[in-house]
């Protein structure tokens, strides 16, 4: 499976990739707050296996998992999260967090303030993983959580100190949790409606007690009715605790549209609205879904927001494949919904829709038509579609242009055009067998090209039937689609005061990819202590090349060398010097066997940056070359070709930064910018 990189092309540079990083980029102070709602039961993996052989694979998504549960339904999921390479650790704990710190790099590199995590209990796998994600949100600047306990869990006891009272106490505690600028800590229960009035009063109350002032969001299934009869029967408490309320919300175009005029009736009962936004709603194990419109009802839902005057929004959700309404990158829906998010972030935030500055198109269309049949040999009977919206089989090209221009949809040997003007157009057609594919024309010229997802299936009988809408972006097709996200950095070896940061630096070369800008720091050992980053294998067939942008920070003193290590974790092929205080040299060295070669003009100044590409043999080729390639930040290149690695890899899937022989010394080094791809480059 492959992972992909590239940023949303839609939004600013600045936007996507200074929110979180430049302290003095306005959209950080805005009062215009964004969560995603988080299922700690959906985690990047669920267990620490290769994507073939791991949980979601074989007990989610294979009707026969789970001892058969979820056969007759045709598997508990349709779609998973994209998946990552095995990380070599000895503690499940350690793969855990690095999965955590990986889900809420991404959520803030499009701009998302936060998590509301739903929580289910204060026992169990569940509240290890969202203890998890309270710990990696201290990793990144701004990024909070906001508690969600679901009251048709083990929350809904008749006593709140069974569960609810000791779970915020201790939640309280953690500098990640959301609170306001007075100090009260947020919580926005869901289905606050489950328990009483006078049982919350006697929760809030307890809590105050105990020294926790909580302020309250409720989440409710009908918020104005709900709302009314807890203030009548509870005002006081009403009062002092009730700031703000939120609806768990429609998955529909009609919905979305409809749900304009509530920020204006929320403001009139003196509360904040957090509006709810949601891509779609497919679920297998009740046999029903909603109609979204391709992405209608997610647009809908998010003007509806920005143009209502809403003061936060929560996405539901960020992860919860049970019902399809995941925006996290995810293997049918790609990340459509993920870079759709940022666009609408931006706008949100600062007011202003966001200037198009590519063209850019995504594809939405369902695999099969709503109306295939079941044959009843695995999924017992069809899905029905709920909620008021007549079911749509249509094929979606939503363009975001930055000039006018014609687009296509070919589909079954049929053409269809529409002549666009700048901006966002979304062009509908009727689904159809066979794979569309999607075009932007201008001045008689193809500008973009791109195969959807999957094949359609518009009539016949298939086994397991699945409403989910795919999509697909052209910024990350062809070349982009074989880019590699990289995990959190893992520290390998290290001594126990090394560490790694959000840097306050960031590289001046062109970005490539959404991570942020990391400072590893290698503290005085007398052994081996670094960081290792794993990712996917993009190409047995392609060479790879390895690129990211390197700033030292100070050289390497005392008797120390610091070396790039790429390997398949134990074992490391290439290896390459950035610095070596014994030999007296701020020169890139290449490490053979027996043999060191200087790699020339490639001075590694302090605080200068460089971009350093290492490019790989194909795999499949059984070659043991590669070749590497250094630009300074005035564009110098120099190249060194005809490398020997160190020792065959079949699959190179880690990168190290190891300070080696760290005897009396303190590095510290700023990377960005890392990418892995696929190349047509020739040995």
């Amino acid at each position: 499976m492959k992972r992909l990189l590239l940023m949303c092309l839609i939004c600013t540079t600045q936007f996507l990739f200074l929110t979180k990083v430049s302290i003095g980029n306005e959209l950080i102070g805005s009062s215009k707050k964004v969560f995603a709602h988080y299922l700690p039961s959906f985690p990047q993996k669920i267990n620490n296996k290769l994507p073939g052989e791991d949980y979601y694979t074989t007990s989610y998504l294979n009707p026969y998992g789970e001892s058969g549960k979820y056969f007759k339904v045709g598997g508990l999921l349709r779609e998973r999260p994209i998946a990552r390479t095995t990380l070599d650790v000895d503690n499940s704990s350690d793969w855990l967090m690095a999965d955590a710190k990986f889900q809420v790099r991404q959520a803030a590199a499009i701009g998302l303030d936060g998590f509301a995590i739903n929580l289910f209990g204060n026992t169990g796998d569940t509240w290890i993983r969202a203890l998890n994600i309270f710990e990696a949100a201290k990793t990144v600047r701004d990024f909070n959580i906001l508690i969600v306990t679901d009251m048709s869990s083990s929350f809904r006891s008749d006593d709140p100190y069974d569960t609810f009272v000791p779970t915020i106490l201790a939640l309280s505690k953690q500098s990640a949790s959301l609170r306001l600028d007075d100090g009260r800590l947020v919580i926005s229960p869901y289905l606050f409606d489950r328990q009483s009035p006078s049982w919350w009063k006697k929760a809030l109350d307890a809590l105050k007690k105990e020294g926790v002032t909580v302020a309250v969001i409720p989440l409710y299934q009908g918020w104005y009715s709900n709302l009314t009869e807890f203030r009548e029967q509870e005002p006081e408490t009403y009062s002092e605790y009730i700031v703000g309320v939120s609806e768990w919300g429609p998955r529909s175009p009609s919905g979305g549209y409809n749900m304009l005029s509530v920020a204006e009736s929320v403001h009139k009962e003196g509360l904040l609205w957090m509006a709810p936004v949601a891509p779609q709603d497919s679920r297998p194990r009740s046999y029903i879904y909603t109609e979204s419109g391709n992405s209608e009802a997610y647009r809908a839902l998010w003007e509806s927001a920005i143009n209502g005057n809403a003061d936060w929004v929560k996405i539901i959700t960020w992860n919860d494949y049970s019902e399809s309404s995941q925006i996290a990158p995810s293997t049918q829906v790609g990340y459509s919904f993920y870079d759709l998010t940022a666009y609408y972030v931006d706008w949100f935030k600062s007011g202003k829709q966001p200037v198009i500055d590519d063209d850019v198109m995504y594809a939405f269309y369902r695999e099969q038509n709503t109306e295939v049949s079941i044959s009843g040999d695995v999924q017992s009977k069809g899905m029905s579609s709920v909620n008021g919206e007549v079911p749509r089989n249509e094929i979606e090209l939503l363009a975001f242009l930055k000039e006018s221009a014609n687009l296509e949809i070919e589909i079954n040997n049929s053409i269809h055009r529409l002549s666009a003007e700048q901006g966002v157009v979304s062009f509908k057609v009727p689904l159809e067998n066979g794979t569309p594919v999607f075009r932007i024309i201008r001045d008689d010229q193809i500008l973009q090209e791109m195969t959807g997802p999957t094949s359609i299936q518009n009539d016949g009988i298939v086994d397991v039937q699945d409403m989910t809408y795919w999509g697909k972006s052209s910024a990350r097709s062809s070349l982009f689609q074989n880019k590699q996200y990289l995990s959190w950095p893992r520290k390998t070896n290290s001594q126990s005061g090394s560490y790694a940061v959000n840097a306050d630096i960031k590289s001046p070369f062109s970005r490539n990819s959404d991570m942020f800008a990391e400072q590893l720091n290698f503290v005085n050992g007398y052994a081996h202590n670094g960081f290792t980053y794993e990712f996917l294998p993009v190409s047995s067939d392609s060479p790879t090349i390895i690129s990211f942008d390197v700033n030292l920070k100070s050289y390497c003193v005392g008797q120390s060398t610091l070396v790039l290590k790429l390997g398949d974790g134990d074992v490391s092929g290439v290896e390459i010097e950035l610095c070596n205080h014994d030999k007296n040299s701020t020169e890139l060295q290449n490490r053979e066997i027996n043999k060191d070669f200087q790699i020339p003009n490639t001075s590694m100044s302090s605080n200068a940056w460089r971009q350093i590409r290492i490019i790989l043999s194909p795999m499949g080729q059984y070659k043991n070359e590669y070749e590497v390639l250094v630009l300074n930040e005035e564009g110098t290149s120099v190249g060194y070709k005809g490398l020997i690695t160190k020792a065959k890899i079949e699959e190179f899937n880690t990168i190290k930064f190891d300070l080696a022989y760290a005897q009396r010394a303190s590095v510290s080094i700023v990377i960005d910018n890392i990418t892995v791809s696929a190349s047509s480059h020739t040995f």
